[in-house]
C-alpha cells in the first residue's frame, strides 16, 4: 500500500514498486544535424557536446527506439541542416548517465503542458532502475511495437494494471503526456525515452546498425565508404525536396520502421 513516502520517490519509485511485465526494447538513435557528419566520418568518433540543460556537462543525447531529437524550422532547409540518424544496438552505449521518460531538453524549456512542467524533473530520472526503459514501455504501451508508434495504454488499462494512485503524481502525469493529441510543439517527444551518455562513442568499437542521412551526403564517395566499410553500418538515405526541417520526419520515421522490421523489433 503506497504511503506518504512515496511522494519523494517520484517515477523512479512507481517503475521500482510495480510488478511491470518488461515490453522489450529498441535500438538508441543518435540524431545530429548533417552538417556535422563529414566530421564524425572523419574522426570516426560522436563527441559529447557541452550541455545548455545540464549545465556544465558534455553529454550524448540518445532515444530508444525513436529519432525524437529534433531540430525545428518553418523555412526550406539547407542539406546541412537536415537530420542525420545513428541507431545503435541498445546495450552497446554504456554507461548510462541519465534516462528520462521524456526528452528533457523540451521539459526544461516547457515546452510541456503545466500538469508535468510544474513538477521536479529530477523526480523522473531513472538510471538506477534495473532495466528501465523496458519496464517504462511495459507500463505505458505494452509491446516496442506500441511504443514506436506512440499508442499507449488508455488510462483504464493503466490504473486497473498497476497500483498507482495521486501519491504517484509523476507516473500519472507520464501518461497523461504519452496521451496527448495534436502537440505540436513536442509531438512525438511526448514520451520517448531519453538516455544520456557522457563518453566518446568510437565508431570503429561502438558500430553503429545503420545510418540515416541525406541522400545527397551518401553521394559523397567517402562518406558511404565510412559508413559500410569502416563502421560496418547500412546507410539509408532519404531524398531532398523543397521541404522545412520537420517535414523530412515521416521519411525518416519510414526509414526507421522499415529497418526495425528487417530486423525482427517490431
Amino acid at each position: 500500500m503506497p504511503t506518504m513516502d512515496d511522494l519523494t520517490g517520484g517515477f523512479r519509485e512507481f517503475l521500482s514498486r510495480n510488478v511491470i511485465p518488461k515490453g522489450g526494447i529498441l535500438p538508441l538513435v543518435h540524431s545530429t544535424p548533417s552538417l556535422h557528419l563529414p566530421l564524425i566520418a572523419n574522426s570516426s568518433k560522436i563527441l559529447p557536446r557541452r550541455c545548455d540543460v545540464f549545465q556544465a556537462e558534455d553529454l550524448s543525447y540518445f532515444f530508444v527506439g525513436r529519432p525524437a531529437y529534433k531540430n525545428e524550422g518553418d523555412s526550406e532547409a539547407s542539406d546541412w541542416e537536415l537530420p542525420t540518424c545513428f541507431i545503435f544496438e541498445y546495450s552497446s552505449i554504456s554507461p548510462i548517465k541519465r534516462i528520462f521518460p521524456f526528452d528533457s531538453g523540451a521539459f526544461s524549456s516547457r515546452l510541456y503542458p503545466n500538469y508535468i512542467s510544474m513538477m521536479e524533473r529530477d523526480k523522473f530520472e531513472v538510471s538506477s532502475v534495473s532495466e528501465s526503459p523496458s519496464r517504462i514501455i511495459g507500463a505505458y504501451f505494452g509491446t516496442p511495437t506500441d511504443y514506436f508508434r506512440g499508442e499507449p495504454r488508455s488510462i483504464k488499462e493503466f490504473k486497473s494494471s498497476f497500483d498507482v494512485n495521486l501519491l504517484q503524481a509523476q507516473a500519472l502525469a507520464v501518461h497523461r503526456l504519452a496521451t496527448e493529441k495534436g502537440a505540436s510543439k513536442f509531438d512525438d517527444r511526448r514520451l520517448t525515452i531519453e538516455v544520456q551518455h557522457s563518453n566518446v562513442v568510437d565508431l570503429t568499437v561502438t558500430r553503429p546498425l545503420a545510418v540515416i542521412a541525406p541522400s545527397s551526403y551518401f553521394d559523397i564517395p567517402d562518406i558511404l565508404d565510412t559508413v559500410q566499410n569502416t563502421w560496418g553500418a547500412q546507410p539509408l538515405t532519404y531524398g531532398v525536396n523543397s521541404l522545412n526541417v520537420n517535414q523530412y520526419y515521416n521519411s525518416i520515421y519510414d526509414l526507421t520502421s522499415e529497418f526495425y522490421k528487417e530486423l525482427g523489433l517490431i
